[in-house]
């Protein structure tokens, strides 16, 4: 099981904006992107941790989430597109579809890459399950294009640029928005299941096509907030600062907002004071990595190669297959793990990281990350495609072995950085 930690000082996101503290975060300390911070009275620890930090947040979740964020406005226009050819009866199109595939592989490989942070904006507002979900739900999708009421009220919400899903929406239901409901209309399997490529426009409706293009208008919508609830909003550009406004995504619903969660892990102590310390901050980064390799080890990989057959759920967990159309799973499970190499490394050869305190304490710790976390890699990637014919292969014990190594590996380093043993909860 996932360890969860939480160091804001209010648990819930919606309540932040009650309780704000006087004392509030400076967006000010650093010009263009977060850099340089006053080491005054710190220890050479704590100097180490920040500096880590730093470097995390600029060249790791930064511009990770803007490379999705790009890649899903993008995708957006391009669906934009195909609902006009639709709509003009053009139906053995298929450049249009494709583009929007290369689109939704590009945003998507962002994302699985980001999946060692989904702390923080990912989780508070719930943006991870809501794009993210699966396996994508059919018939809730057929039986929106159905209801002439609920698609009334989401031509109307396109029209204004105000769609964006909430809590209580008829249209926010668990596998029905997101990556996988767009992956479903844009990539076709063969007859045989063994390749994918982009449907023609006319393999689907109008309706289904407006209702699929709202969605990518959401998936924009939830990948700008992502990366403007971490950088800030007065730091974003203006054009995806106007898509945040047109949306009504504002400061008072979404209260990280104001100073970014950045600003949280660097300036431990202020404001809200999530974290104490920048060690308590470090000790998020681990834990983020803990928690996507127990997903992909536990989840991603083990629902469907752990289903058995002639149980009660055998259906549902043969079925929890990630990326089935495109079959991209094995490649998201790598991203995935290539996200706890980002997080814990660094991008470049140069950043500073959490490794350079792990590897000053216990080389030992330090180097069996770094080869778990790349033996497990390969191993993912001798499983073959598709997932759902291989799950049942040895290789995929293997992998699933091999990533419990990383994650044992991880949470020695996180013993290593907290002074205390991890312990999974039950």
């Amino acid at each position: 099981m996932k360890k969860f930690l939480f160091f804001a000082s209010c648990a819930l996101a919606l309540t932040f904006a009650s309780c704000k503290s006087n004392s509030q975060v400076s967006n000010e300390y650093a010009q263009g992107e977060f850099a340089t911070l006053d080491d005054a009275g710190l220890s050479n620890n704590e100097r180490i941790f920040k500096n880590a930090l730093i470097a995390y947040i600029n060249n790791t979740v930064l511009p990770t989430y803007q490379g999705m964020a790009d890649n899903s406005i993008k995708l957006a226009d391009q669906m934009n597109a195909i609902l006009s050819a639709a709509q003009a009866g053009d139906k053995d199109n298929t450049d249009l579809v494709q583009k929007a595939c290369n689109y939704w592989t590009a945003s998507r490989k962002f994302w699985e890459q980001s999946e060692a942070f989904l702390y923080g904006p990912a989780a508070d507002y719930s943006i991870d399950p809501h794009i993210d979900s699966w396996p994508f739900d059919q018939a809730a999708f057929e039986d929106i294009i159905s209801d002439p009421e609920a698609m009334a009220k989401l031509r109307t919400e396109m029209a204004d640029g105000s769609f964006v899903v909430t809590d209580g929406s008829e249209f926010d239901e668990y596998g029905l928005m997101g990556f996988h409901a767009l992956e479903y209309v844009l990539f076709a399997l063969s007859e045989d299941g063994q390749k994918s490529s982009a449907h023609k426009v006319g393999d689907f409706t109008v309706d289904q096509w407006t209702f699929m293009t709202a969605v990518a208008n959401d998936l924009r919508n939830q990948s700008i907030l992502l990366e403007a609830s971490w950088r800030g909003y007065g730091r974003m550009s203006g054009a995806k600062r106007a898509f945040l406004d047109q949306a009504k995504m504002l400061g008072n619903t979404y209260p990280y907002l104001y100073e970014g969660y950045a600003a949280y892990m660097l300036q431990p102590g202020i404001g809200d004071q999530k974290y104490a310390t920048y060690q308590e901050a470090t000790e998020e980064v681990i834990a983020g990595c803990i928690d996507i390799a127990d997903e992909v080890g536990n989840s991603k990989i083990g629902a469907a190669t752990n289903a058995i057959p002639g149980s009660e759920t055998y259906q549902q967990d043969h079925d929890n297959i990630e990326s089935p159309y495109s079959l991209h799973s094995i490649i998201d499970f790598q991203d995935n793990i290539v996200s706890i190499q980002h997080a814990f490394f660094g991008v470049l050869p140069t950043d500073a990281s959490v490794n350079d305190f792990v590897k000053q304490k216990n080389k030992e710790v330090s180097e069996s990350v770094n080869k778990t976390a790349a033996e497990a890699i390969v191993a993912i990637g001798l499983i073959n495609e598709p997932f759902v014919e291989h799950a049942k292969d040895p290789q995929t014990k293997l992998a699933i072995a091999a990533v419990e190594k990383l994650q044992d590996a991880l949470k020695s380093a996180w013993a290593v950085v907290s002074g205390t043993q991890w312990i999974d909860e039950e």
